[in-house]
This record gives C-alpha cells, sequence and structure tokens, in this order.
C-alpha cells in the first residue's frame, strides 16, 4: 500500500463530509422521484380512475390532476416515447383548475393569469389570488419557496388583491423538500422519504408549521391560513402509485381543498 491509500484511509470525517453526504443522499432521492414520474401509463389508466370514488373535494381534485398526467402521458407514449411536454401540462392545468374552482364556488367566476395565477371575481370585484403547485420542487424547496411566494404576491398586487387574500395549494410534498432546510427546522437528521413515511406524520406537521411560519409577514401576513398542504407522499404524476390508492380513503395531510373553498366563499 502506498502513502497515497495510507492518506485515504486516514483521512478524518468532518461535518462537512457529512452534508456532503446527505446532498448526495437528497440529490439521489430526487433523481428517483423523476424516474418514476416516468413510468409508463397503463392502457386502462382512465377506466381505473373512472372507477375511482371521488366521495371529497380532497379526492376530485386530485384525480384531475392525476388525469391531466395520464392523458399527456398517453400523448407522449403515441408520439413514441420521450419527455412529457411541462408547456401543455401547464396549459392544461390552466384550463382544468379554473373549471374545478368555479364549480364549486358560489357566484365566483375564475381565470388564470400570468405563470397559472388563479384569479376570482364576484361580479366586477377581484376578491382574491391562489397558486396551485403539483410540488415544490424546480426552483421553490426550502426558504427559495417564500421568494416564489413574493413573486405571487407582486401578480397579485398589479390586480389590486393585498397580500393577506393571496393563497397557495401544495398538491403533494413529494419531490418538494430540500433536506438541508427540514434538518434544520427540525433539529434532527431524517431523510425527506423517513419524514413522508404514514408513522412521521407528527414531525412532517412539525416541518410544516416551522417551513410556514418562515413566511410570516414576508411575504403573506398569516401563512398557516393562506398556504394548504394536500397529499404527503402520494403524487399526481406517479401513476403506479395513485392508481393502486384509494382515494376514497386516502388520509390528506388536511382537508385542504374544502378549506380553500369554504375560506374563498367566505370572502
Amino acid at each position: 500500500m502506498n502513502n497515497g491509500e495510507w492518506w485515504c484511509m486516514l483521512m478524518p470525517w468532518n461535518d462537512e463530509d457529512s452534508r456532503n453526504l446527505e446532498r448526495i443522499a437528497d440529490a439521489l432521492e430526487r433523481l428517483v422521484g423523476f424516474q418514476e414520474q416516468q413510468s409508463v401509463v397503463p392502457l386502462n389508466a382512465e377506466d381505473i380512475l373512472d372507477d375511482v370514488s371521488t366521495n371529497s373535494l380532497e379526492a376530485d381534485f386530485f384525480s384531475r390532476v392525476t388525469r391531466v398526467y395520464i392523458e399527456e402521458g398517453q400523448l407522449v407514449e403515441q408520439r413514441g416515447g420521450g419527455k412529457k411536454s411541462s408547456k401543455r401540462v401547464a396549459s392544461e392545468f390552466a384550463e382544468v383548475y379554473p373549471a374545478f374552482f368555479a364549480e364549486h364556488l358560489q357566484g365566483i367566476t375564475v381565470k388564470a393569469v400570468k405563470s397559472g395565477f388563479l384569479i376570482f371575481q364576484r361580479g366586477d370585484e377581484v376578491i382574491c389570488g391562489l397558486k396551485v403547485y403539483t410540488d415544490l420542487g424546480y426552483g421553490c424547496r426550502g426558504k427559495q419557496w417564500y421568494k416564489n411566494m413574493d413573486y405571487f404576491v407582486k401578480i397579485a398586487s398589479s390586480y389590486g388583491i393585498s397580500s393577506d387574500r393571496v393563497y397557495f395549494l401544495v398538491v403533494s410534498f413529494r419531490n418538494g423538500l430540500d433536506n438541508e432546510h427540514v434538518q434544520q427546522v427540525l433539529g434532527f437528521k431524517i431523510s425527506n422519504k423517513e419524514l413522508l413515511e404514514d408513522g412521521n406524520r407528527q414531525y412532517l406537521e412539525q416541518y410544516a408549521d416551522g417551513w410556514l411560519n418562515g413566511a410570516r409577514n414576508n411575504p403573506i401576513p398569516d401563512p398557516k391560513q393562506q398556504c394548504f398542504f394536500l397529499a404527503t407522499k402520494l403524487h399526481p404524476n406517479v401513476l403506479s402509485e395513485v392508481l393502486q390508492e384509494d382515494l376514497a380513503n386516502y388520509e390528506w395531510f388536511r382537508p385542504s381543498v374544502t378549506e380553500l373553498l369554504n375560506r374563498i366563499n367566505s370572502l
């Protein structure tokens, strides 16, 4: 064994090494999540979803989001494969989201504007705005979400909507966690995958509270009343899992869609 090999063996392991290893593990989790989302769409996917009992607003909304991904996946396969088009998916959501909310709100019209932000209007009065995220990946993990919130608060302001009437709905925690931020908030080590397990719901709730507290008054005054999370590890674009899940009896993180609709109806 040469001196270089001895030197490698004797190198001390420090805190920075541990942090780097955690970052690598976090990146691998995200990569696995991305690969899962590229799974082949079963030929009978829409039939399976049609048979799902949408006995709650949460199950109904989640199934509509899932259907967008099913249709996009089928289109990709018809064209011989490749990646799903984020632009086509965003265009579909710009129709699906307003239709859903308008269907369940009294005398309120809904339209999608810049970056998919939803504007809610009663008569001539614009009453609130909403941003729906399927997840908080792609630039919104951890503290980055606050900057993205601020971006939509500014869009809302251009329509005369105050920051206390800007709402955010996250369909799934999956693929949207920054593990370094998770551990900072919780104060102990836990992987993203472990955090989303049913047995760790108390820690996920604790993390969500800490995450939202960081947004208080900047950019929104009351994050816990303005931000809504729907599913934990179930993601509408991981079709193999959604199509096996009993959405009628799924334990949602909160009855978020019901709470949000009630809030908007009361404005």
